[in-house]
């Protein structure tokens, strides 16, 4: 076992608290595992904001038939409506838009709009932005407008065909201001198919609609990342989760870690005081007194009084000459080396003077930095 001897002074020139040199790795692991559980979260937030929500829209639609020589009615959930169209139920006449170059696009002005009479535009997808089919049907008049697709639908379980290419009218170009919004619609090309033929059917006879708002749903076409979201949920859930375990046992074990080592640096202390105390002691025992007798010269108006109790000497007075030549009461100057170890006035270490050293075993950790 290694171990060095000090003397009274330097005892006390060290410090018994405990500087754990882990203590900034500790914090930069609980920093990483924060960072990276914020990030997942994050990471998550943003998966869930690419996830496409829309509601559905429910079209009932009354048309002239002429088998059963009657207006009949059919209803079906078809399409969805756009993020800035007006979300709401809506009824009219429905008119299969045709535009001054013969086309139902929708795209330029429109010559078979009614006039002072509610309506739906029914417009084909292509050639121009849906932002611009929508200012033109509303310049018109046109109380809701419903898209159809241009193209054929792959996945006949899909509810909305291609909503992928299609995701353009559900960021327009230019949001419309409230007063503006109109109720809008998309739907696949076979129900825009459907409604165009019972509209030319019977062009004498109107074909209304009914538009209503269905239930909230997603892209089935998003539904391989609907469930990578979860996933990513579940996985940040738990990384936090682990995260927190770890840092709670972290922290408890630089808790018992602290307590532990400061309990012996407390004790290590307490065992050292004694010890400088013992070997005070045995010092004090060496130091010479003697009792003041008349004529002696410590009785002199101008010698110097007790520098600790600031008093003269009297005849009886029993005083100690430190071996720096300072005399002081015995009962004043005890107690002060006793505790202090050191004259009081030129502050002579008495244990280096009486060659008494403290011994301190390194493996007990007494001195740390």
């Amino acid at each position: 076992m290694s171990s060095t001897w000090i003397n009274s002074r330097q005892i006390y020139s060290y410090h018994f608290i405990a500087k754990p040199k882990w203590r900034p790795c500790c914090l930069c692991i609980v920093t990483v595992l924060f960072s990276l559980a914020f990030s997942t979260a994050s990471a998550t937030s943003s998966s869930d904001s690419t996830v496409n929500e829309y509601f559905t829209a429910k079209v009932n639609m009354t048309y002239f038939s002429q088998k059963e020589e009657k207006f009949v009615s059919e209803s079906k959930q078809m399409g969805h409506y756009v993020k800035y169209g007006k979300l709401g139920p809506e009824t009219a006449k429905v008119i299969h838009v045709m535009t001054k170059k013969n086309k139902s696009d929708g795209c330029t002005d429109l010559v078979n709009a009614p006039v002072n009479e509610k309506w739906i535009a029914l417009i084909e997808r292509g050639d121009c932005k849906f932002s611009e089919k929508l200012k033109i049907a509303q310049k018109f008049n046109a109380c809701a407008v419903v898209f159809y697709n241009n193209e054929t639908t792959k996945n006949t379980k899909t509810l909305y065909p291609n909503i992928q290419r299609s995701i353009e009218i559900i960021q327009l170009s230019t949001e419309p201001s409230e007063k503006d919004n109109v109720v809008t619609i998309f739907i696949s090309q076979t129900d825009g198919k459907n409604i165009v033929s019972k509209i030319e059917a019977f062009p004498g006879h109107d074909v209304k609609l009914a538009i209503t708002v269905g239930p909230r749903t997603h892209d089935s076409t998003n539904k391989h990342s609907i469930e990578s979201t979860n996933n990513i949920s579940r996985t940040s859930v738990l990384f936090v989760s682990i995260s927190f375990i770890v840092l709670m046992i972290i922290s408890l074990a630089w808790l018992v870690f602290y307590y532990i080592q400061r309990f012996r640096y407390a004790h290590a202390k307490e065992r050292l005081t004694r010890r400088l105390a013992s070997a005070a002691k045995k010092a004090i025992a060496k130091i010479p007194q003697r009792t003041v007798k008349i004529g002696d010269k410590e009785l002199e108006s101008e010698f110097d009084q007790c520098a600790v109790c600031i008093e003269g000497y009297k005849a009886s007075d029993v005083i100690r000459i430190l071996p720096c030549k300072h005399i002081f009461h015995k009962s004043c100057v005890d107690p002060w080396l006793l505790d202090q170890r050191s004259c009081p006035m030129c502050k002579l270490d008495i244990l280096r003077e009486y060659g008494m050293q403290v011994h301190v075993s390194i493996a007990d950790n007494t001195c740390v930095e």
